[in-house]
């Protein structure tokens, strides 16, 4: 949705024009899908008045779904995991930029196994490390996903260190 957010900006928004909400933060979370949410968005489309509309199923994954989170829907073993990029203003967001490989030095107290519960904050910009702990090297990459239209998929590859392997996880987002 943020593409054509900022397509539509650069191609009928004038140059003194404004875009609300102005800024962007992409925020991850690992989440489990409740039983009574899937039954409620995607088993009730299995039977309506006893007819199967698969169709209307497939529809309803690719729409956007509001969830208020409480600590239950955080994905074990890894929770709650956050990631939050820098900021940006939609106005000066170049979509070009945002489909390019990114690579960031992330810092925080985890293990590389994901083991312990931690929270990485990736602020490029941001010069200043409060925080001296571990460090995790690797390449974000975000795409849009290939299946649905609305969705992303988020590729963080942690590379290969002395006690560890390479790790590779992929996070498909359905908005």
């Amino acid at each position: 949705m943020l593409d054509s957010v900022l397509k539509m900006a650069s191609k009928y928004l004038s140059r003194d024009g404004h875009i609300f909400p102005r800024h962007y933060t992409l925020n991850l979370l690992g989440v489990q899908c409740s039983e009574h949410l899937r039954k409620r968005r995607l088993e009730h489309w299995n039977d309506v008045y006893g007819y199967k509309m698969p169709a209307l199923r497939r529809a309803a994954l690719s729409e956007a779904h509001v969830l208020n989170l409480t600590n239950e829907h955080v994905t074990p073993p890894i929770s709650p995991i956050t990631i939050l990029t820098q900021s940006f203003e939609l106005v000066a967001l170049d979509l070009d930029d945002m489909h390019r490989n990114r690579i960031y030095n992330l810092s925080n107290h985890c293990s590389l196994l994901c083991e312990q519960k931690f929270h990485l904050i990736i602020q490029p910009t941001t010069t200043t490390n409060n925080n001296n702990s571990d460090k995790i090297s690797g390449i974000i990459t975000i795409r849009r996903a290939t299946t649905d239209n609305r969705g992303l998929e988020i590729n963080l590859l942690i590379g290969e260190t002395e006690n560890s392997p390479e790790i590779k996880q992929t996070f498909d987002l359905i908005g």
